[in-house]
């Protein structure tokens, strides 16, 4: 029938399993590690940077003077901002307000026209809405640079820090 297994709590084996997993193993080719692509020609590097704020940014002026820094660094990298307020209504920087996370359009007659709505978790300290946002951060920032939404309201192209980006040179990051 069957042959024990020495030791294991009594199990028994049958010889035909035994075989077969053999078999399936000894059939699994090598694991050989994918090639590095290296670097890709003519893809300008990308940063997106994630803040989370309560209203408006103590330090927005440190990042547009970064931002427009006329130097050989900046030049070769895109760079955008992404925002989470917890009260984005109370932002009064328009600068911020643009970066800021925004609901998708909803699609139906007569919403065209409406304004966008400002995604917040209302996030208490300590709470795991803070986590959240975190995560709403990550998957904006991923998304930017797939054109996937016409109405530069809701585009991710509005979080571009670069003045003379288009959807066609938006690189992901």
């Amino acid at each position: 029938r069957g042959v024990h297994n020495r030791g294991m709590s009594g199990r028994f084996f049958h010889d035909s399993r035994e075989a077969n997993l053999k078999r399936a193993v000894a059939n699994i080719p090598p694991y050989h590690a994918m090639r590095s692509p290296g670097k890709i020609p003519n893809r300008i590097p990308h940063v997106a940077l994630l803040f989370i704020t309560i209203t408006d940014s103590p330090y927005e002026h440190i990042w547009k003077e970064w931002a427009s820094a006329e130097n050989q660094e900046m030049a070769e990298l895109n760079v955008s901002v992404v925002c989470h307020a917890k009260f984005p209504k109370k932002v009064q920087s328009s600068w911020l307000k643009q970066r800021l996370l925004v609901d998708p359009p909803i699609v139906g007659r007569g919403n065209e026209y409406e304004s966008p709505k400002f995604h917040t978790r209302m996030p208490d300290w300590g709470s795991i809405e803070i986590t959240r946002a975190m995560m709403d951060l990550v998957q904006e920032g991923l998304d930017i640079g797939y054109s996937r939404e016409k109405d530069e309201r809701f585009s991710t192209n509005r979080y571009s820090l670069s003045q003379n980006t288009k959807d066609s040179n938006v690189t992901p990051v």
